[in-house]
């Protein structure tokens, strides 16, 4: 018998075994426009180590970004004190340092807030000037 190994979609099949599951899964959000910025990336990265994902395949998986990308994006995040590679029983593994999670957390709450204007600035005022 073959089987197969596949994603059951809670939100049409609710009562599904695999869909009740789904507090173990970590879900990055899809956002609408298809393509994240670097920026996206490198949260969603830090949101998946933050939740006890460690392995360099599973981040891989769970940030759905290939292995090329993930190796730089890990590099330049060490390089800046976010993460910490270490090794632990002979397998790799990416930890969240704790300027990490400071990091992470400022700019979850700065992106979870609606920009605002001063109150005696007009929206018109924000836009440059332009002399037809």
């Amino acid at each position: 018998m073959l089987h197969m190994n596949f994603f059951i979609n809670p939100r049409k099949y609710p009562t599904h075994p695999q869909a009740l599951e789904g507090e173990r899964r970590m879900n990055v959000p899809s956002f609408p426009s298809g393509k994240r910025s670097k920026l996206e990336i490198y949260l969603d990265i830090l949101r998946v180590i933050a939740n006890d994902v460690s392995e360099p395949a599973m981040i891989m998986h769970t940030a759905k970004i290939p292995d090329k990308l993930l190796n730089e994006m890990l590099n330049n995040l060490e390089g800046w004190g976010l993460i910490e590679k270490k090794t632990v029983r002979k397998k790799p593994r990416v930890l969240i340092t704790p300027k990490g999670e400071r990091v992470l957390g400022k700019l979850d709450s700065a992106s979870t807030k609606p920009a605002t204007t001063h109150p005696e600035q007009k929206p018109s005022s924000l836009l440059p000037n332009r002399h037809l």
